[in-house]
């Protein structure tokens, strides 16, 4: 592969990010000016709503630096570690651009791989609120709406999700109520608790929580994964409990990772302070840090991550960084509600950095993918089939 596609891709990025001198400019110019199939290709990418999010991230990362590491990983030294594709992030935000423009400057049109028509989208704000006498809220269907619970506070059913509201008079006794709400395969929504305290329910995710908290503590019971906005109070602490550890906060924000049947249970702390806890352990938390908790062996260990990897869910994104094809379709499959399968299992473990709107189909996702020339994908209803590249 020559220069040309090193040299047209980090023009692009200069571009994105308004950093384009007048000779590179014209060197721009001249290689869009070249054909039309070049300049509508142009076009498609630079348009405001892709121009404007990958502008944002390139300006996170140094690209002159990623373009040499991108070169040295596509011209290996002897001996490269098998299957380790991994597009580094800098260079694509760059690296959608510099595999568009492999595609479609080295691969003839009839050898580019193309996406099956079949189109699914993107999951929505969906879940259903379960009252403490069995009642069902569905977000969509009683959206605009105010529900009350037996105890008089008022439930309002939000476009995103729902707002609990004690009555002015709480001082009389009350029945101990619990409420529970599930965001399904290809759902999202928000739940504003009694105490103010916000919690982001991803995919494929539940919450236990009382109607009001006690005197002296606020407890919820998660399976699946939130991202928590917690209310300082002092006076009460706020534990989520989940997959046998206990994770305890005055006021902070962070994520919570526990799907059933998962090997590990991963909280990351984005703000403040937490404690993580079981019956034989506990560790501290400072923002940046993220505990690793297996509940197969009762081990915890605690590391260094970037947070935005972990949170960028809940701001409309996928973000991911060194991950695997299948640990990124695994989290692709609770928000598009599809299943997968591998035509071989080293498929799986091919390395690649991926941001992408949550918005987007999955169609868009798997493109990003496939234009590396290292897979391809066939769907059919909702199964995606990952194949070896023809």
């Amino acid at each position: 592969m020559n220069y040309e596609i090193f040299e047209t891709a980090r023009l692009i990025a200069r571009y994105l990010t308004g950093e384009l001198t007048d000779d590179e400019r014209a060197r721009l110019d001249a290689w869009r000016g070249a054909s039309e199939d070049r300049q509508q290709w142009f076009d498609r990418i630079t348009e405001p709503k892709f121009a404007a999010r990958k502008s944002h991230e390139l300006r996170r990362f140094d690209t002159d630096a990623g373009w040499k590491d991108l070169s040295r990983q596509l011209h290996p030294r002897p001996h490269p570690r098998p299957l380790r594709r991994r597009w580094l992030y800098g260079a694509l935000t760059a690296a959608a651009m510099v595999a568009g423009l492999i595609a479609f400057v080295y691969i003839p049109e009839k050898a580019r791989p193309v996406i099956p028509e079949t189109t699914i989208e993107a999951g929505g704000k969906r879940a259903l609120l379960t009252l403490a006498d069995g009642r069902h809220i569905d977000l969509e269907q009683r959206s605009g709406e105010t529900v009350q619970e037996q105890d008089g506070t008022s439930i309002d059913v939000q476009a995103d999700g729902f707002v609990y509201e004690q009555p002015a008079d709480t001082t009389a006794a009350a029945p101990e109520l619990y409420n529970r709400i599930a965001a399904p395969r290809g759902g999202e929504c928000k739940l504003t608790l009694p105490d103010g305290s916000v919690v982001y329910l991803n995919a494929e995710s539940d919450l236990r929580f009382p109607v009001r908290f006690s005197d002296s503590l606020r407890v919820v019971e998660l399976n699946g994964e939130s991202y928590f906005q917690i209310h300082h109070d002092e006076t009460r602490p706020f534990i989520v409990r989940t997959a046998g550890i206990d994770i305890t906060v005055l006021g902070t924000e962070f994520s919570v990772q526990s799907y059933p049947g998962s090997a590990e249970v991963l909280t990351t702390l984005a703000s403040g302070s937490v404690a993580v806890s079981d019956e034989h352990l506990c560790r501290t938390l400072r923002p940046g840090e993220q505990a690793v908790y297996t509940p197969a062996t009762g081990e915890m260990a605690v590391r260094q991550v970037d947070v935005d990897c972990y949170t960028a869910w809940k701001d409309g994104r996928f973000l991911f960084k060194n991950c695997t094809l299948e640990q990124i379709l695994q989290t692709a499959a609770r928000w598009y509600d599809i299943d997968v399968t591998y035509e071989t299992d080293e498929l799986r473990h091919i390395v690649f950095d991926c941001s992408i709107e949550r918005c987007e189909t999955v169609n868009e996702m798997l493109g990003l993918f496939q234009e590396t020339r290292t897979v391809r994908f066939e769907i059919e209803g909702r199964l995606i089939r990952v194949l070896k590249p023809e």
